[in-house]
């Protein structure tokens, strides 16, 4: 959404016209994909491809709702080409560090070593992290690869339902709004919508997050992962 502001890309501009090279080749419906249908997920790609099931169209983009990793991917790889940083870089410059989320990235390094909890299986037994790379980092990362902590995470949260002035890192309230607004209706128990990269309610404000969340703060003691 910062990108957007500062006129880097347009939310309903076609990714293509940004790219460096096509996603998917021979479909003309690549054409109209744009910013805002990967954040809505309207992208029209399925979540991930495999060789079973290689990546595809499955509808007009815009049409409706399919959760899409590969949409995120896309974008991702957009962004990079655009800003000239791969993901870990450009998130570490514009909002880890803005924000005082000094636990949070993506590639494994020492840190993560030391701290990252470690999975177990349905006996309890534990087993050993995946270390991702930076290979991964750029296929993955936007799409659910964030590594971080309680805190961090909720020093972004904090910044969304009760920003700070906007400025270099902070978006305007316009943004912060447009960002949250439902943009497409999804077929669930919960009768949610899906906003430019969250799941809300069918109607959601800065206002109404705000009140829900009331009094929801980090502790400065937390550092567990």
């Amino acid at each position: 959404m910062k990108l957007c502001e500062k006129g880097v890309i347009n939310l309903d501009t076609p990714l293509t016209k940004y790219a460096s090279e096509r996603f998917l080749e021979g479909d003309p419906r690549l054409e109209l994909i744009t910013a805002r249908h990967v954040l809505s997920h309207t992208s029209g790609f399925q979540n991930w491809r495999s060789e079973e099931k290689p990546l595809k169209i499955h509808f007009t983009p815009g049409e409706k709702w399919l959760y899409s990793g590969e949409g995120y991917s896309y974008l991702q790889s957009v962004v990079a080409h655009v800003t000239g940083q791969p993901i870990e870089p450009f998130m570490k410059a514009n909002l880890f560090a803005p924000f005082g989320m000094a636990s949070s990235g993506y590639v494994w390094n020492d840190m993560f070593e030391k701290r990252l909890a470690r999975p177990h299986d349905k006996k309890g037994k534990p087993f050993d992290n995946k270390k991702s790379t930076a290979t991964d980092a750029a296929r993955y990362g936007s799409s659910g690869a964030l590594l971080t902590t309680p805190t961090d995470y909720a020093k972004f949260l904090i910044e969304v339902i009760d920003p700070k002035a906007s400025d270099a890192f902070r978006l305007t309230k316009k943004s912060l709004e447009e960002m949250l607004h439902p943009q497409v209706k999804v077929d669930d128990k919960y009768s949610s919508s899906w906003a430019l990269g969250y799941n809300t309610p069918r109607s959601v404000t800065l206002s109404c997050m705000a009140e829900i969340m009331r009094g929801f703060t980090p502790s400065p003691q937390v550092s567990g992962w």
